[in-house]
């Protein structure tokens, strides 16, 4: 898992939550605070930001992920069930785990692959459910206060983005479109990592760019694609899902990160001299 610089705690609180309790899926003490979801006061879920069943690669055997920070060292190494905090209520958890339960089906069971090609491959999903879990993961992202995100920013696209989930409509196939592809090289290190790669323009249009699930995932922050080459690649209302194969530009990217990486952090990698 990978950090970067911490940001400042936003958000509206009734009282002080200190930290997640383990044995616990919402807050221990008695508050309330606001859902960022439905923005009801209720009592709020440990939410996870990245769901759950995409941190289970990395797990080691006491089912911890390792922390590593472009900024120095990370306030802890090591973190239980992936990095969580304070956001929903349970009613809106179960509502995103239902779309997180289907999406693992399809991405670890793979059973409705319906074409491969050497430039990728194709699933036939629900349009619906699959669409609905990608707004999700890129709502939460922008939402989230964990310096894991901080540089995600969905400005006004964020509440048109809450409102399609509140109303679980997953808009027309180019309506926040993504774009998934299967990098060819290091592989070992792409199974292992979950990270944002920050905001960044493709054909001119902003996208949150993050490494999950293997993947690298380009989430296109419009309501129409820049042409029909675009919104071919994004998920089809007809239910086809594509996942590019390639490496785009990765290489140099993971050679950028993995210097970062051995400077901002010599209690791992130590200095020689």
């Amino acid at each position: 898992m990978l950090q970067t610089k911490e940001r400042a705690t936003i958000g509206e609180k009734t009282c002080n939550v200190k930290g997640p309790n383990k044995q616990m899926s919402v807050s221990p003490l008695s508050c309330t605070s606001r859902c960022a979801l439905c923005r009801e006061r209720r009592v709020l879920c440990d939410s996870h930001i990245i769901p759950e069943f995409l941190y289970e690669p990395l797990y080691d055997s006491k089912h911890r992920v390792f922390r590593l920070s472009t900024a120095g060292k990370p306030k802890r190494s090591f973190e239980q069930k992936g990095v969580r905090e304070y956001l929903l209520c349970r009613d809106c958890e179960c509502q995103l785990s239902r779309y997180e339960g289907y999406a693992r089906d399809v991405l670890y069971e793979a059973s409705d692959v319906v074409s491969g090609t050497p430039q990728g491959f194709e699933f036939l999903v629900d349009y619906r459910q699959f669409k609905l879990f990608e707004l999700s993961i890129l709502w939460r992202v922008g939402v989230s206060r964990l310096p894991e995100f901080k540089d995600v920013n969905l400005g006004s696209h964020e509440r048109r983005l809450r409102n399609m989930l509140r109303q679980e409509s997953p808009g027309a196939t180019e309506e926040y479109g993504c774009i998934k592809i299967w990098p060819l090289s290091y592989r070992n290190i792409m199974d292992q990592l979950i990270m944002s790669m920050g905001m960044g323009k493709i054909e001119r249009v902003q996208c949150c760019r993050l490494v999950i699930g293997g993947m690298c995932w380009f989430f296109f922050l419009s309501r129409n694609a820049i042409d029909a080459r675009q919104e071919g690649l994004f998920l089809q209302d007809t239910g086809a899902l594509r996942i590019m194969l390639g490496d785009f530009g990765i290489p140099g990217y993971m050679q950028k990160l993995a210097k970062d990486l051995y400077v901002n952090n010599p209690h791992v990698f130590p200095l020689k001299h």
